[in-house]
């Protein structure tokens, strides 16, 4: 959860479209998906495997409602870039 909230910390710095969350739900749902993303990456640490694809549906569908939420594809690619730095 620390890293998940370290994540959307600097989502909100680093991305316009971010920084200008103030939906209470909407900062959940972020913040839900970086922690899709975090037991992942911590997963494939632990197993030594790599994820599989449907592991990164919670990323998808994240990415997907965000751009229905009108993010534009450079911010959702900057958001991942972002979430991988700080992981």
């Amino acid at each position: 959860d620390q890293i998940a909230r370290n994540i959307f910390d600097n989502l909100r710095e680093e991305i316009p479209e971010y920084g200008n969350i103030s939906d209470d739900r909407l900062v959940d749902d972020v913040r839900s998906v970086s922690r899709a993303g975090v037991v992942i990456w911590l997963e494939m640490l632990r197993t030594g495997r790599p994820a599989g694809p449907e592991d990164f549906e919670p990323i998808r569908e994240g990415a997907r409602r965000r751009a229905r939420q009108g993010f534009d594809h450079y911010a959702l690619l900057r958001a991942w870039r972002i979430a991988v730095r700080v992981m």
